[in-house]
């Protein structure tokens, strides 16, 4: 009890004394060859070394938002933009009226029983809901609306319906996730009729939900990481304070590291995705840890070897720096070279990832060297006794005498870890790397139920042309396609143009077109046989109408010559006429003088008869 107590006194004096000199400035004018101008500097301002990173990773994470939140709203492509795939899915995208995104899910529909009216009239308002949303839903591939494609959208069992439906954002980025969560929001804001689950599936609903519980694990990666290092390190040094020493070190230089790549990414100087967050927080805990575990141990050594403490020190930072300084720059420039990668989420962790190790090594050579300083004049980070110098002699000492049968026994056990490598396979299911409960798995649960396998996840194939192909030729090349790829082993079912619902079309089929042709042949066969008797009384009518057209024709004829006689009576009347009016004016002449001569005034009371002369005067 007394030596606790005693313990805890020195303790307190000694922080003291650390807190009053801050900066010992006798240890700077040391001017030993053995003691670096670095390691003196460090040695003698150990607390303001400490202070300055406390700063700068608490103001870091203060001002600059958590990597978590800036990855969310700048993460990028899961692939990169000219992979084929992608490539294919954004011409899908453009040439079928979506966006151009390679973002493709399915809103599936599960209902207990079959889907009724209910259910389509529920999924025509959810289709005009999630399509208003423009700014996340570029396009709809609607198929259930249509009676004739129906089918192909549907299982056979008519419990499950799909539409396919393209988002925004290229799988894996910040937009992505947000579309995702958007089409997700609407859904869980509609009320289905009972009975009746919805889902948004598929592989990019995959992706987006396995980046986002990456993006949620970080912390709790990192805390685990932690909390497992720092079990090894007190197994190792059953000493709180020793073990604190490395994670003191690795602790703070993930703080400035995270906030370092989160400055750099939300002012778009580098890219990174959700993977360089957990790759590069699993890099620091790794790396840091070894440099620590570098430095305590060769001070451990050289205390060992009776080394006073400060001497001990100095002989540690001498023997460790260059060991830190290549085995940093190795990891640094090994992960530099992930930004030569084509995969995107490799190549936006390859600068996140170097940045995060320089800070580590830059930690490892100032602050690891201040906090083993100031324990060390605490009284800490002192070896303890140990067997293993005398149980690696031992190991040693064997080896030396037997070097064949220990090498043997190596190689056996060596063997016989290798041998589960060879029932290792590899697997490219992304739907294995999240928990089964993820919404995306969920769908995929209930189209499984109910769907042939690999609907939710079809490999698409593009036929681009420089032609309009709504032609028979090209139909028959494109059918001619189809049943090679049909034809290929593994490939459960290929639908497409020729193949709507997924089966040949009958009437595509030569049989099919044979019967058809045959069958118009007969119709025709009919249809010639009732317009030939359509003919015959056709041609009867025309007989008869002949018939009476030649009467008229005759009659026309004697019209003709009657009308032909009528005319020259008429001209011989008209010269008959003329010849009388002449005479009439010659003998109208001749009996003028007549009617000058009369002077007998008529008997009143009688009618005087009219001379033929004046009658044929007044006719006149």
């Amino acid at each position: 009890m007394m030596d606790t107590h005693g313990r805890f006194a020195r303790l307190r004096l000694g922080l003291v004394s650390e807190i009053r000199r801050p900066v010992r400035t006798e240890v700077m004018r040391d001017h030993r060859a053995s003691r670096p101008r670095l390691a003196r500097f460090l040695y003698a301002c150990s607390i303001p070394v400490i202070v300055i990173w406390l700063l700068i990773a608490g103001g870091l994470n203060i001002v600059v938002p958590q990597l978590e939140s800036t990855v969310t709203e700048h993460a990028q492509s899961f692939l990169p933009d000219e992979a084929s795939s992608v490539q294919a899915l954004v011409k899908m995208g453009e040439y079928f009226g979506g966006g151009g995104s390679n973002n493709f899910v399915y809103v599936l529909m599960e209902g207990d029983e079959p889907l009724g009216p209910e259910a389509r009239t529920y999924y025509n308002e959810l289709l005009a809901e999630l399509t208003a949303d423009t700014e996340h839903v570029n396009s709809a591939m609607d198929l259930w609306s249509n009676p004739d494609l129906a089918p192909a959208a549907q299982s056979s069992d008519g419990h499950v319906a799909y539409v396919l439906v393209n988002l925004a954002g290229n799988m894996g980025t910040a937009l992505a996730m947000e579309s995702t969560q958007s089409a997700r929001d609407t859904i869980a804001a509609s009320t289905p009729p009972p009975g009746v689950d919805v889902h948004i599936t598929g592989p990019s609903a995959v992706v987006n939900d396995e980046m986002v519980a990456i993006n949620d694990s970080i912390i709790l990666l990192v805390s685990v990481c932690a909390l497992l290092v720092g079990a090894v390190l007190l197994l190792v040094y059953r000493s709180v304070v020793t073990a604190m020493v490395p994670l003191l070190g690795v602790g703070l230089a993930l703080a400035v590291a995270r906030a370092t790549i989160s400055f750099l990414a939300e002012n778009e100087v580098i890219k990174v995705s959700i993977f360089a967050a957990a790759l590069s927080a699993v890099i620091v805990l790794g790396a840091g840890t070894n440099y620590g575990i570098f430095l305590v141990g060769r001070y451990q050594e050289a205390r060992r070897k009776g080394r006073d403490p400060e001497d001990a020190y100095y002989d540690a930072l001498a023997g460790v720096q260059h060991i830190v300084v290549a085995s940093a720059l190795t990891v640094a420039g090994a992960m530099a070279c992930l930004a030569a990668t084509r995969l995107a989420m490799f190549s936006t962790s390859g600068l996140p990832c170097t940045i995060a190790i320089l800070i580590t090594l830059a930690a490892a050579l100032t602050l690891g060297p201040a906090v083993l300083a100031v324990a060390t004049r605490l009284g800490f980070v002192e070896p303890r006794e140990s067997a293993s110098p005398r149980r690696w002699r031992r190991i040693g000492t064997t080896v030396a005498r037997w070097p064949g049968p220990v090498l043997a026994a190596a190689l056996a056990v060596l063997a016989v870890m290798i041998i589960p490598l060879s029932m290792y396979a590899p697997s490219y299911n992304e739907r294995r790397a999240q928990p089964a409960d993820s919404p995306a798995n969920v769908g995929f649960a209930a189209a499984d139920r109910h769907l042939a396998p690999n609907i939710m996840a079809p490999s698409v194939l593009i036929v681009e042309s420089d032609h309009d192909m709504r032609n028979s030729a090209d139909l028959i090349a494109l059918a001619q396609m189809t049943d090679a790829v049909a034809s290929i082993d593994g490939v459960n079912a290929v639908q497409g143009i020729t193949r709507p619902l997924g089966q040949t079309i009958d009437q595509g089929t030569l049989t099919s077109q044979a019967g058809y042709i045959g069958n118009r042949f007969g119709q025709m066969t009919s249809l010639l046989r009732d317009r030939i008797t359509d003919l015959d009384a056709i041609g009867a009518t025309v007989d008869r109408l002949d018939t009476a057209i030649d009467g008229v024709d005759a009659a026309l004829r004697q019209g003709a010559a009657g009308a032909g006689s009528l005319s020259d009576a008429t001209t011989q009347l008209q010269q008959t006429s003329d010849s009388t009016l002449a005479k009439v004016d010659e003998l109208s002449a001749g009996i003028a003088p007549m009617r000058a001569r009369q002077v007998d005034p008529p008997v009143r009371g009688c009618r005087r008869v009219p001379h033929r002369a004046d009658r044929l005067v007044g006719a006149r």
